[in-house]
């Protein structure tokens, strides 16, 4: 069965959102969250186990979610630094971000579309296969990039490495600083 998650008195919704229900059940994993899209709107989606048992063999879980919009996050992570230049993004192991923080220009934000996409243009092959599986294994590193009309040093690192890092695995943290803030 599904939960409901209500949004406001008027609304709500009935998901089952198998990327949790993936890493909680059969995983095994305690916690999950992602990124899920529910009326056009995205949506952060935690979940934290709280029992589970194996009910004549269909397995039941509880679990606690929370939703939070996204642009929550991004206020979250917009942090005041370089005099305020350096632009701090939260990127999914795709590539893709799924936060960018509030100093950056709508007409700028295509530029911070794809991070591969980006270290694929700019480096040689054997460069961008270390940075990328470097990116991937949850290591932190820096190198630097040209794009949106600058030079950066950008800085990445796994979300949440340690001991939580399973509950936002596959989330970094990537700073973008101009050469010239430095």
């Amino acid at each position: 069965r599904t939960g409901d998650l209500y949004f406001s008195r008027s609304r709500s919704y009935n998901i089952f959102y198998e990327q949790i229900a993936q890493k909680l059940i059969i995983d095994g994993s305690t916690s999950a969250v992602d990124v899920v899209d529910i009326g056009n709107t995205e949506y952060i989606v935690f979940g934290t186990l709280l029992a589970q048992n194996n009910k004549r063999a269909g397995q039941e879980i509880i679990a606690l979610c929370g939703v939070a919009d996204v642009e929550m996050l991004s206020e979250l992570i917009s942090v005041d630094i370089f005099d305020g230049k350096a632009v701090e993004a939260i990127i999914k192991d795709d590539g893709f971000r799924i936060a960018l923080s509030g100093n950056v220009s709508v007409d700028d934000q295509k530029e911070y579309s794809n991070f591969f996409q980006d270290v694929r243009n700019q480096k040689s092959d054997a460069e961008f296969q270390r940075i990328e599986q470097d990116f991937l294994a949850g290591n932190s590193g820096m190198f630097e990039l040209y794009f949106a009309s600058n030079d950066y040093y950008v800085y990445y690192s796994a979300v949440g490495k340690g001991e939580i890092s399973e509950y936002v695995n596959g989330w970094h943290l990537v700073v973008y600083v101009p050469q010239s803030a430095v």
